[in-house]
């Protein structure tokens, strides 16, 4: 193989791989950005105190209100230790992106429930 065969193959390869790059990175980006529109009506999350991250993610998961947990608890621990999550019940009654849950429940956006005491 001489080293006129060589480059044709080395850029291929290379354009290939940043291809790959570019579509993964959009990928992901997208999943984080929109909204996922699984649930149709009204969910209430419990999220007790102590839980850990990957067990919130499964939960939000399992009740379609994120699209993937794995995605979730990634990007949660990419924001690090400081961006803590708060117990609470938590009601999402329109489609988020996942951005926008992680920081619903990072603020406490909790649920709270209006009763009235007539005396």
């Amino acid at each position: 193989m001489g080293k006129k065969s060589f480059w044709p193959i080395f850029c291929v390869s290379i354009t290939s791989f940043v291809l790959i790059v570019i579509f993964c990175m959009w990928g992901i980006y997208t999943a984080l950005h929109r909204p996922f529109k699984s649930h149709k009506k009204e969910k209430y999350i419990l999220i007790a105190n102590g839980q850990s991250s990957a067990e919130i993610a499964q939960d939000l998961k399992r009740n379609d209100v994120v699209s993937s947990a794995v995605l979730l608890h990634w990007y949660l621990r990419w924001r690090g230790p400081t961006f803590s999550l708060k117990a609470g019940e938590y009601r999402f009654k329109q489609p988020l992106s996942l951005i926008e849950v992680a920081k619903k429940i990072h603020r406490g956006d909790i649920h709270q429930y209006l009763s009235l005491i007539h005396i």
